[in-house]
């Protein structure tokens, strides 16, 4: 998953894995086997039928592969770390044609290198991840005028000094120009999100919730959800999910 026509060496080639795109949920050992080609939107929808979900992408339109093997940072990322951080084996093709697991026990340093190595060690053709419940998330979004700006980075600061008994709280910050939410002037973006669906839990963000909002837009929804709708076509640059509007988002 790059750049089209890139690759990360010189007189090198892409390999195209975006067929190998399937899931699926192994009960009997709590994990969820995820092919490289497979986008996150498609992954959650597939486990929140066995009623479960993964450490995986924010938005339904990220390719599984990159993520993981780039590290990955998830809405569960403040307590359950990277989404390369669950992965308990990668399937791997290697250099001279051979296919081998990569996990605690076997080959070790590799799965070590490949949680966070990118593809430089190889082609993972399937991923295992340790699975959780799947809950509904407390989902907050929120555009505020760029004047806020200062208030929103002191947030951004205290929000990353929240010790581990916030850790199902996570925090998005982005700035936009959108001409659907302001006419001439740049937008903040901010979401907040409890993994474990508490709306009571104090934190830092709270401050955030005091200021006017262009738009707000809080709601309980489940991964799979969260993920369909944060997702853009590709070659577009915009905030709204597909097929929004400001008065659909408000109304």
């Amino acid at each position: 998953m790059s750049i089209p026509d890139s690759n990360n060496i010189a007189d090198g080639v892409t390999i195209d894995l975006s067929m190998m795109n399937s899931s699926s949920y192994d009960q009997g050992t709590n994990t969820a086997r995820v092919e490289p080609g497979a986008r996150w939107e498609n992954v959650y929808g597939t486990l929140q039928e066995q009623g479960v979900t993964v450490v995986g992408g924010r938005d339904g339109d990220v390719g599984v592969g990159g993520f993981l093997l780039g590290g990955g940072l998830s809405f569960f990322t403040p307590k359950l770390g990277f989404g390369c951080d669950s992965v308990v084996n990668f399937e791997v093709v290697l250099a001279n044609g051979s296919i081998i697991n990569a996990n605690e026990t076997a080959n070790p340093d590799l799965w070590k290198a490949l949680k966070g190595g990118s593809s430089n060690f190889g082609i993972v053709t399937r991923f295992d991840l340790e699975a959780i419940p799947s809950k509904e998330l407390h989902y907050d979004l929120r555009f505020l005028a760029a004047t806020y700006s200062n208030i929103v980075v002191d947030t951004v600061v205290e929000f990353a000094n929240h010790d581990e008994s916030l850790g199902d709280n996570a925090l998005v910050t982005f700035l936009t120009h959108d001409m659907s939410i302001s006419q001439d002037r740049p937008t903040i973006g901010v979401i907040h999100v409890n993994t474990a669906g508490d709306n009571n839990e104090l934190t830092s963000f709270d401050r955030l919730k005091g200021l006017p909002s262009l738009v707000n837009v809080t709601m309980m929804q489940t991964m799979a959800q969260a993920a369909a709708s944060s997702k853009l076509d590709a070659g577009t640059r915009c905030v709204l999910p597909k097929g929004s509007s400001l008065s659909t988002l408000q109304g």
